[in-house]
């Protein structure tokens, strides 16, 4: 009968009844932990998620821990007449629960949103804290100590449940099963070990895996190899590892490999934050393809520390090019002597470093001959002999070669500009004084430089037999049908269209990177240079400096900081200790170091700022370049989220090099439940 009759409930209509609970009918959606909202005012109910889902996501707000924007400007409301404001100082008295909502402008407790039982009671100021947000500042210390209530209220409970999630050894799974102070120790040991491979490759910037990585394979990869040999070296770890493993408790999968680099990526920029502290902080942002052709944006950040430091081809082809340049040099085409002809080969252009592009232009000039001759060998090739043909049609006309001396000789004036940007110690002033020169050539060249180069792309194509277009004659273009076209000479078409227009563009690039504001804001930051008993040093040019940061320096400080920079001259002038110092860089740190930095606040502020300018780019150009050895042809599959977690510790080594391996594994073990339970350390 019930195949066609609906069982009546005893208990009433279900749609009356609300559970916690009623989400686990719910279609289940896939979380991201890392896009979980920050902000307490736009988090939705914690029940909303699904029953699988919750503790995944109670795990990651406590790992993240309490929204708590300490610098933040708390606005003001009257209040019973009042302005009152959300107090800082109440982050200090409830560090670990308390919450503000910038968009709501209210407080919250993180460990009742996460855990308090929608059918519990009320407590003061229990649900405006977990879903209205409380903002009665008159009220506010009164409340949140109600909030807290005694030993025994609701917030207590769910502050000991967020405890128990944290703690390892509450969890029922680990109560119920027998853990010996020996399986503890060898888990230890065993994810140690795991945890040093894993170190070691990262810091070399090395694949984990290889092609086969069963026990008996010849080609296994290079974490398991690297396991073995320290498993054969040391008797302690062999004894635990691999084979002496329990199966499923190996701590080798790639799951586990990619677990334990993220919690190292997250350990290192843990650091880096905690260095940054609450002080002031430059941005870099650049992007750039890698290997899969996908783009891939760096965010890099300057500031100063509390030490007042800155933070920032085929072997065929080659044979055959050996061969023409003997050739070559014996028939004096090449110029010979001591040091020369030690690096001839075809440079190849890199994304991140312009200097390459000039250094690949170069080469082919001085390697065109046997270029071709390459090329014509390779005619012969029935597999490259349609790809030969049609670069060597490409290369053979007075297109490419127009282009290639045009943008040599721009890229000539403009390479040591390039140099000095990409130097960490670089000169402000020197720099500044490249750009001018720069751009005072470019300049000069599309006055006066299309004759020069007219005749040096003659010479060029009269030696490689190249045929020359006569520059008064009508260009048409192949294919193209002549009727209404307007016409256009060939001197018109390469001196106008292609000369005149890439050195403006040149230019322009210039002037819009290195415009009036810019190049006077660097020049004032050089004031600070201290080199030849600091003989940059302008006060008034300082002090245009600070009217640069209006939100740092209000007119009454801008006064006082008039007579500061008098007083901090005649100081440091005077001083030996600061006589021989080198750069801005050494000038703040011999402050800190002859405790002077709070003897004039608002001049170390002005330096502070000066320093976390993002002046170069040689930090960002590094980091693309060590994505490019990190996803290689070889590795293109890799997610972006490993190679984020790959590319934080390689790039960042020196922080790497401070993080604990304790450190690791303490975070490896709060990411998710975890079979092994870690022992206590001997200290």
């Amino acid at each position: 009968m019930e195949k066609f009759f609906k069982r009546k409930s005893t208990f009433g209509d279900s749609s009356n009844q609300s559970s916690p609970e009623v989400s686990s009918a719910r279609p289940r959606i896939e979380v991201d932990i890392d896009e979980l909202e920050v902000d307490p005012g736009k988090r939705k109910n914690i029940y909303e998620y699904h029953i699988n889902d919750r503790d995944i996501v109670q795990r990651r707000y406590l790992q993240m821990g309490p929204c708590q924007p300490k610098n933040h400007v708390f606005p003001s409301r009257v209040i019973t007449g009042v302005n009152r404001r959300f107090n800082p100082k109440w982050f200090e008295d409830h560090s670990n629960w308390l919450e503000y909502s910038v968009s709501e402008d209210a407080a919250y407790c993180l460990c009742c949103y996460l855990f308090k039982d929608e059918s519990s009671g009320q407590q003061a100021g229990g649900e405006s804290l977990v879903t209205e947000g409380f903002n009665n500042w008159k009220k506010g210390s009164e409340k949140l100590r109600g909030h807290v209530g005694n030993h025994n209220s609701v917030h207590a409970r769910n502050v000991q449940t967020c405890r128990d999630l944290m703690t390892q050894e509450q969890h029922l799974q680990v109560c119920v099963s027998k853990h010996s102070e020996q399986s503890k120790q060898d888990y230890r040991v065993r994810l140690t070990s795991s945890v040093k491979c894993i170190r070691l490759l990262l810091r070399q910037g090395l694949a984990f895996r290889g092609n086969d990585e069963s026990y008996d394979s010849l080609n296994r990869g290079n974490f398991l190899k690297l396991l073995k040999f320290l498993a054969d070296n040391n008797e302690d770890v062999g004894r635990v590892v691999m084979r002496n493993a329990p199966e499923n408790h190996q701590m080798t999968s790639p799951y586990i490999q990619k677990d334990i680099v993220n919690a190292i990526a997250s350990e290192t920029t843990e650091m880096i934050i905690n260095d940054l502290g609450g002080e002031l902080f430059g941005i870099i942002v650049d992007e750039s393809r890698d290997i899969s052709v996908k783009e891939q944006m760096i965010v890099f950040i300057r500031y100063v520390n509390s030490k007042f430091q800155e933070y920032e081809a085929k072997a065929m082809m080659e044979q055959v090019i050996c061969e023409m340049l003997i050739d070559s040099i014996s028939a004096d085409t090449i110029e010979t002597g001591i040091g020369l002809n030690q690096e001839v080969v075809l440079q190849r252009p890199g994304d991140t470093r312009w200097g390459s592009h000039y250094g690949a232009l170069v080469s082919i000039l001085k390697l065109f001959s046997p270029v071709i001759d390459v090329l014509d060998e390779l005619r012969q090739d029935p597999k490259q002999r349609l790809e030969a043909f049609r670069v060597l049609k490409n290369i053979l006309c007075f297109d490419f070669v127009f282009f290639l001396h045009l943008m040599k000789d721009v890229l000539e004036i403009t390479n040591d500009l390039s140099q000095a940007l990409q130097r960490k110690d670089q000169n402000i002033v020197n720099a500044m004084r490249l750009v001018d020169v720069s751009k005072q050539r470019l300049q000069m060249m599309r006055d006066d430089g299309w004759e020069a180069l007219k005749r040096e792309v003659s010479l060029f194509c009269n030696k490689n037999a190249i045929y020359i277009p006569n520059m008064d004659e009508v260009y048409v273009v192949p294919g193209r049908p002549r009727r209404n076209v307007e016409e256009r000479t060939h001197l018109h078409r390469y001196r106008v269209e292609r000369f005149c227009v890439v050195l403006d563009l040149q230019l322009q690039e210039l002037n819009n990177r290195f415009n009036e504001k810019n190049t006077e804001l660097l020049l004032c930051v050089a004031c600070f240079d201290p080199r030849n008993s600091f003989a940059m040093f302008d006060k008034d040019k300082l002090i245009r400096l600070a009217q640069f940061y209006p939100n740092n320096f209000s007119d009454i400080e801008l006064e006082l900081l008039d007579n500061q920079l008098q007083s901090y001259f005649i100081d440091v002038s005077s001083d030996p200790a600061f006589s021989k110092l080198d750069g801005i860089d050494e000038l703040a740190q011999k402050r800190v170091e002859t405790r002077r930095r709070l003897d004039y606040t608002l001049v170390y502020l002005l330096l502070k700022l000066s320093l976390i300018l993002p002046v170069a780019t040689a930090s960002v150009e590094r980091a693309f370049s060590a994505m490019k050895l990190i996803k290689t042809s070889l590795r293109n599959r890799m997610s972006d989220d490993f190679l984020h977690d790959c590319l934080v510790p390689y790039v960042e080594n020196d922080v790497f090099d401070q993080v604990s391996n304790e450190a690791i594994l303490q975070r490896f073990q709060k990411m998710r439940e975890r079979r092994g339970v870690l022992s206590r350390t001997s200290s």
